[in-house]
């Protein structure tokens, strides 16, 4: 909202582990295991999850337009 180009790009990363690191924190309380590797896994799965759309959507943008 506040910034546009790469460097908004990396804001919304930045602010995106921050969000999905305090999400893995918070449910360590539930699973019984650190919040440390409850957030770094947490981290890492929406990285994964991020990347595979961006991914499939260069694949398809390309070949729908």
């Amino acid at each position: 909202l506040w910034s546009s180009g790469e460097r908004g790009i990396v804001q919304c990363v930045v602010l995106s582990g921050i969000g999905l690191a305090g999400i893995g924190v918070f449910t360590s309380i539930f699973n019984g295991r650190g919040a440390l590797f409850s957030a770094v896994r947490q981290v890492a799965i929406g990285l994964a999850a991020a990347g595979c759309t961006f991914g499939l959507g260069r694949v398809l943008g390309v070949s729908l337009s």
